[in-house]
């Protein structure tokens, strides 16, 4: 008996199935970490505001207090500004007061700066003066420069950084007005009212801000010579106006802008805190190291005044 091998004649070999691929286990896809954001609080601004309204409810009671019609010893009745509409609130003549406002007697008696009362005791001039203003121009000069420095620093900062540079910078500016009369020689006839030290201290703030977070600008050049130009236009019109403390200027200016190295500095973009990092991750640095520089700088600067 025959035995074939393979397959037998006449028939087509059948064709061997392909064994089935197993599918190999795919690999788990690589996530990023996770980052856990902190919490946003939203700050509301409210000393801004304070300031704002106070400013305008302090010159009112000024004219309250001033009673222009009343004060028939000083000035005639009829020279009052806007005496019909205004009754006790109508504004001192022209020549006795250019801004449109209360006469210097009212102004002294209820806190204006004056370097020899102030040397007497009367320490508390030294931080009223900035509550009260000489008339309706720089009234509203002062509470534009709330609305645009004052509200913007406030956001970004809140109250515990904004309102210490607003008050110490008006501070700053009454002892450096102070020292100018008394070296000058003008301590009795001469006052100083308005909050333009302590604004003066926010645009120096805004400079000094601008410097040490320069890497959160984008537009930096813009950002500085917006702040240079602000800076230039107040000093032209010190210059030209004699009525101007500049020196309340100077003292305000200079004061916050070392406190703004301190005050305002903020964190290098990028840097998140350890907390909120996940595990094996190590944070960058806080600041950078100019930051640091200006710091310090600036606390021995401000000491040594």
């Amino acid at each position: 008996m025959a035995y074939y091998y393979g397959h037998p004649p006449g028939q087509v070999p059948m064709p061997m199935p392909m064994p089935m691929p197993v599918p190999m286990p795919m690999a788990a896809p690589m996530h990023p970490p996770m980052y856990m954001p902190p919490p946003q609080h939203r700050y509301t601004v409210w000393f801004m505001p304070v300031i704002f309204f106070l400013k305008i409810g302090m010159f009112i009671y000024s004219m309250y207090e001033n009673n222009c019609p009343g004060n028939r010893g000083v000035v005639k009745r009829h020279d009052c500004i806007l005496e019909h509409p205004l009754g006790r609130f109508s504004f001192e003549p022209y020549h006795e007061n250019r801004m449109i406002g209360p006469a210097t007697a009212t102004l002294i008696k209820l806190g204006a700066l004056k370097a020899d009362l102030v040397y007497n005791g009367d320490y508390y001039r030294l931080f009223g003066y900035m509550f009260l203003h000489a008339g309706v121009i720089p009234l509203l000069i002062n509470m534009l420069g709330v609305l645009i420095f004052g509200n913007r620093f406030e956001t970004d900062f809140g109250f515990w950084r904004v309102g210490p540079l607003y008050l110490i910078s008006g501070v700053g500016g009454s002892l450096m007005s102070v020292l100018e009369l008394i070296d000058k020689k003008r301590t009795h006839d001469t006052i100083s009212v308005g909050a333009s030290g302590a604004l003066f201290g926010l645009l120096g703030a805004s400079l000094s801000e601008l410097m040490t977070n320069w890497g959160h600008y984008t537009d930096r050049c813009l950002q500085l010579f917006s702040i240079l130009l602000v800076i230039g236009l107040n000093v032209a019109i010190g210059l030209l106006n004699p009525w101007i403390d500049w020196a309340a200027h100077v003292g305000g200016f200079v004061t916050g802008c070392l406190l703004g190295f301190v005050l305002f500095i903020k964190p290098q973009p990028g840097y998140i805190n350890r907390k909120y990092l996940p595990p094996g991750y190590q944070p960058i640095s806080r600041h950078k190291c100019y930051q640091y520089i200006f710091l310090v700088l600036a606390l021995v600067a401000f000491l040594a005044l």
